[in-house]
């Protein structure tokens, strides 16, 4: 694990040409444009919002939601980047799951890179690989009696379609939907068929971006009423 400090900013991370990342915008702008993103300022946070971030990695994403009051579920299966996002969200209270967000509860392989990008994925394999549990994100929700869920977000390098099946009944108590789906299921964008998925379960899609990161988000059309008027600007309601 290694530390970067940017003034009194600091975050761990686990490979140390990740570092570069931080370096022309700072730690903390670099994480919140990240964030920024996936919620594309459509997605409004509340303080008590439960928060699924699968592919957590070292934790930006789930950090900066945790600043906002959301409660995190951080979930990631690498144990290379397990130190590193305890030590960077255990003092928000950021829950740290060390599975790999799947379509059912089984044991997986976790396939490392072996192009130096730190990323890990169950669907593009290489020559190194490790034995992971995978699981569904309905299980993880049943097991900790969550009736309400505000934002599944993450990135599952390919996986999408997959961890998309395997919340099918935690999507019915989920208000927000973001996924990075773009070409990293052997090549391929995972967009379309996580757009399928989300309007099967009733989302309504706010954002579908055709570029690069191909963020896809969705809102649930059963979203209850009184969260629907909470966000309004005052000016739409006076209209």
């Amino acid at each position: 694990m290694f530390v970067v400090k940017d003034g009194r900013d600091e975050i761990a991370i686990a490979f140390k040409h990740r570092a570069r990342r931080y370096a022309i915008a700072g730690i903390k702008n670099f994480r919140t444009s990240l964030t920024n993103r996936y919620l594309k300022n459509i997605v409004p946070i509340r303080s008590g919002d439960v928060v699924i971030n699968f592919g957590a990695n070292v934790g930006e994403i789930a950090l900066t939601l945790a600043e906002f009051g959301a409660k995190v579920l951080a979930i990631d299966a690498d144990p290379r980047h397990l130190t590193p996002l305890y030590f960077n969200t255990h003092k928000f209270g950021v829950e740290l799951i060390p599975v790999a967000a799947w379509d059912s509860d089984c044991l997986l392989k976790l396939y490392l890179d072996d192009d130096d990008s730190a990323d890990t994925s169950v669907i593009n394999q290489t020559d190194n690989y490790i034995r992971a549990i995978g699981q569904r994100i309905d299980t993880i929700v049943e097991d900790r009696g969550i009736d309400r869920v505000r934002l599944i977000i993450g990135d599952a390098q390919g996986a999408e379609p997959e961890v998309l099946i395997g919340a099918a009944e935690t999507l019915k108590i989920t208000d927000y939907v973001s996924v990075c789906a773009s070409a990293e299921r052997r090549g391929e964008r995972t967009l379309e068929t996580c757009e399928a998925i989300l309007n099967e379960a009733s989302f309504n899609i706010l954002h579908r971006e055709e570029e690069k990161f191909c963020t896809l988000i969705g809102k649930n059309m059963f979203i209850p009423y009184e969260d629907v008027i909470s966000t309004l600007s005052a000016d739409s309601l006076s209209a």
